[in-house]
């Protein structure tokens, strides 16, 4: 009787330092109880993770009763290498039969560590290992946070996550992009880079349309133009709006080379100085 089980894993690389991807590093899996004897050895692409791979597992019947004692999940060695950051060592991954297991390593810099290696020993897990019995508390707690993290600044990332599938699909793939390039394509993705680099556009698009959710039919009710700063800022403190943006005036090689593909421009942009400034 076949009792051995598989599992596939991948592995995602980056940074500590920025969370960013690592392209090209070397991932090595093996065994735990025989860390010297490779069973994959893998290179990340652009996007800092490994192709997936099958691995044996115990069966998953082991993990559904508690009068089981044999442990239900194999322990694999990740080893990983790349240039310009420490080396790392992860012992004792668990992986459980049928499952897409996901392991994520960050890498230190060379220029900000003085470590050899990095070792991370993952404990047997709580329900299996050995542990003191856990002290009683209560069910419910006060809850002094409102769960919201307010930055003291704005901060603009250099990569974002993209998850290519629905929240709930584990099995989906992750990409690493950079963040100009994702608004780049997140603005409109079928208008030319001259339409999509207005200010006008991306104003629209990225901040009316996609965080206040204003549509076509209440723009007017929320949003005013103008060309006088002195009047926009007069309109702020006296709480007729909230926000005030100021804009950079449209160049003529823009209008120039947006109308000769075809494409037209907002309404707004027709008179090219002064740029009109918006508030909201």
């Amino acid at each position: 009787m076949d009792t051995t089980y598989t599992v596939t894993l991948q592995i995602s690389v980056v940074s500590a330092l920025r969370m960013t991807p690592i392209p090209g590093a070397t991932v090595t899996v093996s065994y735990t109880g025989d860390p010297d004897s490779p069973l994959e050895t893998m290179t990340t692409d652009e996007s800092g993770q490994t192709p997936t791979i099958t691995l044996d597992a115990p069966p998953r019947e082991l993990s559904l009763s508690p009068d089981i004692t044999a442990q239900p999940y194999s322990e694999y060695n990740i080893q990983v290498t790349a240039e310009g950051f420490e080396p790392v060592l992860v012992s004792g991954s668990e992986i459980l039969a049928g499952e897409f297991s996901l392991q994520p390593i960050r890498m230190n810099p060379l220029n900000v560590t003085e470590e050899e290696e990095k070792v991370v020993v993952i404990p047997a897990h709580t329900l299996f290992g050995e542990y003191p019995p856990k002290i009683p508390e209560e069910e419910i707690k006060p809850m002094n946070e409102t769960g919201e993290i307010v930055l003291s600044r704005v901060v603009i990332p250099e990569y974002v996550i993209v998850h290519d599938g629905v929240p709930e699909d584990p099995t989906a793939r992750n990409y690493w992009v950079r963040y100009k390039d994702y608004i780049k394509n997140d603005v409109y993705p079928d208008m030319s880079k001259e339409y999509c680099n207005l200010d006008i556009v991306a104003l629209n698009k990225l901040i009316i349309d996609d965080v206040f959710h204003i549509d076509e039919e209440k723009y007017e009710d929320y949003v005013h133009s103008t060309r006088s700063y002195e009047s926009c800022y007069k309109d702020i403190q006296d709480g007729k709006y909230d926000i005030m943006f100021i804009m950079n005036p449209v160049r003529v090689e823009q209008i120039r080379n947006i109308t000769a593909m075809g494409e037209r421009l907002p309404e707004v942009t027709i008179s090219v100085f002064p740029k009109p400034s918006f508030i909201l």
